[in-house]
């Protein structure tokens, strides 16, 4: 493998560079600016077509299309097909294109946030509405984010954010086991709140003193910090109380089950004649306008 020198320092300073064609003082802290030289064998390709030395129009070589799939299947082992691939001028004509092409005007376009801002006027230069993942989220509305979450942190399994997000919506959507595992990933890459939800999550599969521990945990963090707890301290009541209702319970053995209609419940409920008896309110006050629940009476 060719060796790059990564350490050498190129001034860029009245180049006409966007990027450091700026004042004194300033430093520019962008991302898709490098400020690495291009690599040998590309300055060397380049050179080779200029010294042509004519530049007319030009058809896009099949070579292009090997050239991108052998890369896919070299560094990620995913073996794209050549006629899967279009070639187009750069990022931001491709999604123009792609949003006149599959979507139809006051439609709404997930984005992925966080990106780069021009693709924000990709979708609303065309008479679309954006949509943020994050916005799905933050409304509560967790079933639609879901799926999209899913895949962020299937593609980068470690972020703590993505593992909070996904494990969120699991929780609010009735996957409590399913979202342990990745709350658990956020906590130990210390997101913030992934303890309360990791402990809302463990209640919710009655693993009480987990929860327990991680609402105590989350707290003193809450502490540290000048939080306030209050909103934590009445979670882990509950979780105290549900840790002491079942170390109250020995065994529990179903004999039977069955489904009945909810009027006819109290028929099903057999009690011994010495125990009392059941009714319905309306049922046992027959004339009474009033409204109630259940009258247990005793001989």
């Amino acid at each position: 493998m060719e060796a790059y020198d990564f350490d050498r320092i190129t001034d860029r300073r009245n180049t006409f560079s966007y990027k450091w064609d700026i004042k004194e003082g300033e430093l520019p802290m962008w991302v898709a600016d490098m400020d690495f030289e291009t690599a040998p064998c590309v300055k060397e390709a380049l050179i080779r077509r200029a010294e042509h030395g004519i530049f007319g129009y030009s058809v896009v070589p099949q070579e292009w299309n090997r050239a991108i799939c052998g890369w896919w299947q070299r560094r990620h082992h995913f073996q794209m097909q050549e006629d899967w691939l279009i070639f187009c001028t750069g990022v931001i004509p491709a999604i123009d294109v792609a949003v006149k092409r599959m979507t139809n005007v006051g439609d709404n376009v997930v984005v992925q946030t966080p990106v780069y801002n021009i693709f924000y006027n990709c979708v609303e230069n065309h008479g679309r509405h954006v949509l943020e993942n994050r916005l799905l989220y933050e409304k509560g509305q967790y079933e639609q984010a879901k799926p999209v979450f899913k895949k962020f942190v299937k593609s980068q399994p470690n972020n703590g954010n993505y593992n909070l997000w996904y494990g969120v919506c699991c929780l609010n959507t009735g996957e409590a086991e399913e979202a342990i595992k990745y709350l658990e990933t956020a906590v130990k890459r210390r997101v913030t709140s992934g303890q309360l939800y990791l402990a809302q999550a463990y209640n919710a599969v009655y693993r009480f003193e987990d929860a327990v521990g991680t609402y105590e945990d989350y707290i003193a963090e809450l502490t540290k910090r000048r939080r306030s707890t209050a909103e934590a301290e009445k979670l882990l009541e509950k979780s105290k109380a549900n840790l002491r209702l079942l170390k109250g319970v020995e065994e529990v053995c179903f004999i039977d089950s069955f489904v009945v209609d909810k009027k006819d419940f109290l028929e099903a409920y057999k009690i011994s004649p010495e125990s009392g008896k059941l009714f319905m309110y309306d049922t046992y006050f027959e004339n009474s306008n009033s409204e109630g629940g259940t009258v247990y009476e005793r001989s």
